[in-house]
């Protein structure tokens, strides 16, 4: 192979490992992005489900509340029955 031939190949393998280094950098970022949004996608569903789950608490409270509540009214009723 003529040394200009030579020359040429290894210009175009060194524009090559460029072009994959610019990839492999653009690649390497968009990773970044992705765990960085998936970091804060994690923590907006733990506060959803930390929210979603005193909700629920606080239904079940109320629920409690007002079967005793219930419970009340109705051994009442039936006193006032006898």
């Amino acid at each position: 192979m003529p040394h200009a031939a030579k020359v040429q190949e290894v210009q175009q393998l060194e524009a090559e490992r460029q072009q994959l280094k610019v990839e492999r950098q653009q690649l390497t970022s968009e990773i970044e992005e992705l765990s960085s949004a998936t970091g804060t996608m994690r923590d907006e569903a733990q506060h959803q489900r930390q929210e979603m789950e005193e909700a629920y608490s606080r239904l079940q409270e109320e629920l409690e509340m007002q079967r005793a509540t219930c419970a009340t009214h109705l051994a009442e009723v039936k006193a006032k029955e006898v």
